[in-house]
């Protein structure tokens, strides 16, 4: 068998089928019959010449044959997104899609209002945003541009520090209505805290510094940060976040000169890119207002208290 012996659609609705489970959900994703996608399937089991997938009673049956392929056609598909993404950049004209990798907080608190602002601007330009704590591989393009909390380590990278985030102890005014503010860091330890649920290798030196996290009882924990700070903005007790963020939201601080830490922030992207107009341009354009937003030059929505 040969790459000509194979449709590049039904390797689509296969890795559709895997990645949801059910013939039907692939259909509504494509937006086509569920018969077609049998018929797209069973012609690909043909040419294989073994079953990929086992319906039964309780639902459908992935092969493990199945599992493996499908991470090919996964790769498949980011190459092929890539590649159209790069095409239509050729030119001089800023428009077309961009890929952007932020942390989970970043992308869900921070990058909105920014990405409003330069969409305003840039009309012709969509973006698609990658909201995780995991780092995209920029080398990979898994994302055109990526913005992190860490310094860049890949090779071939565009990179440019864009200042420092400061991370405090903050907690809603309501909460501390009925709670003691804090008058020193063993206080705490009297308070519902909000933190991780695991100490990962992150936040091991953030431990060691402030010895009180392996002391106080941790009411609510979570692996996403942004739960975290969903808790301490709904007053459920005192948690740690960008100062930024919790200023636009009213937060009040706790313990300021004792919790007072900073994260170097860097906005990143591959270096091939750079000749690009459309790629450098938001590059600078959100390197730009990441540093408004570090410097405290921040919208005022009616969304902050």
């Amino acid at each position: 068998m040969t790459m000509q012996d194979l449709d590049w659609n039904a390797l689509k609705i296969f890795g559709k089928v895997v990645e949801t489970g059910n013939f039907s959900h692939a259909a509504n994703a494509f937006g086509i019959s569920q018969p077609t996608i049998s018929r797209a399937i069973e012609g690909l089991e043909e040419k294989l010449g073994y079953q990929l997938f086992t319906r039964t009673s309780k639902g459908l049956v992935v092969s493990d044959a199945a599992k493996e392929l499908a991470q090919y056609t996964r790769a498949m598909g980011i190459n092929c997104e890539t590649f159209t993404r790069v095409a239509s950049a050729m030119g001089n004209e800023i428009k077309g899609t961009i890929r952007i990798s932020a942390s989970e907080i970043v992308g869900i608190y921070i990058l909105p209002d920014l990405l409003k602002k330069i969409g305003e601007k840039y009309s012709g330009l969509d973006f698609e945003i990658i909201a995780s704590d995991e780092i995209a591989d920029l080398t990979e393009r898994e994302a055109d541009i990526a913005i992190r909390m860490a310094s860049p380590a890949q090779n071939a990278l565009l990179a440019q520090k864009i200042g420092e985030i400061e991370i405090g102890a903050f907690a809603n005014p309501e909460y501390l209505k009925t709670h003691d503010t804090p008058k020193n860091i063993d206080d705490l330890a009297q308070h519902n805290m909000v933190f991780y649920d695991v100490l990962s290798p992150f936040l091991i030196p953030f431990s060691q510094e402030f010895p009180i996290i392996s002391k106080a009882h941790f009411k609510y924990r979570a692996a996403s940060p942004a739960v975290q700070l969903s808790l301490v903005l709904k007053g459920a007790g005192v948690g740690f976040c960008q100062a930024g963020i919790a200023n636009y939201y009213g937060l009040k601080r706790i313990l300021k000169d004792e919790i007072n830490i900073k994260i170097p922030a860097y906005i990143a992207m591959h270096e091939n890119l750079k000749n690009q107009k459309r790629y450098i341009t938001i590059f600078r354009e959100l390197a730009n207002e990441l540093r408004d937003y570090i410097n405290g030059i921040i919208p005022q929505t009616d969304n902050a208290q």
